[in-house]
């Protein structure tokens, strides 16, 4: 098999997966607000000389909700992921400050469909939260979006 770059191989996943090219146009159309949430970098020094660094806040678990966690996960049969994922969707809309309940969230790909090179490492999850929502209902939504944009997966975001 001949060598080809890396942008070659995007735009010949893009034209063979046009089924999934449809469901992400669909998914992210629209205007979705950016958010003020923090970032996940700083930056430091001055003009002309500012630089960014990787910004990483850690926390540790009380020792009681782990077990918790997957026993939720285990009753409900309900992946820790994806429970993880709707907490995640729930602290931006709460520290957001922007108000906006559509959330679009960058998440690391769960579970990659073929061999060989990745052709998306990310992929967004897109969830509408309302107020009246339980964390059951958003759990659900939540289950959806991951099976759905896992289910397409192979078509080339980065070309979107």
């Amino acid at each position: 098999m001949e060598n080809r770059s890396i942008s070659d191989k995007l735009a010949i996943a893009a034209v063979q997966h046009s089924k999934e090219r449809e469901y992400w146009f669909a998914k992210m159309s629209g205007n979705p607000v950016k958010s003020n949430f923090y970032h996940d970098y700083k930056e430091t020094g001055d003009q002309p000389h500012k630089q960014r660094e990787i910004a990483t806040h850690q926390f540790t678990l009380a020792d009681h909700l782990f077990p918790e966690l997957m026993r939720i996960s285990k009753q409900n049969d309900y992946m820790l992921y994806m429970i993880l994922v709707s907490a995640l969707h729930i602290l931006v809309d709460k520290y957001s400050y922007s108000g906006n309940k559509d959330i679009i969230l960058g998440a690391p790909i769960y579970k990659q469909d073929m061999e060989g090179d990745f052709i998306n490492t990310v992929l967004p999850l897109r969830n509408h939260l309302k107020d009246s929502m339980t964390f059951k209902e958003l759990l659900l939504q939540v289950k959806d979006t991951i099976v759905e944009a896992n289910k397409q997966q192979n078509f080339p975001i980065e070309q979107y």
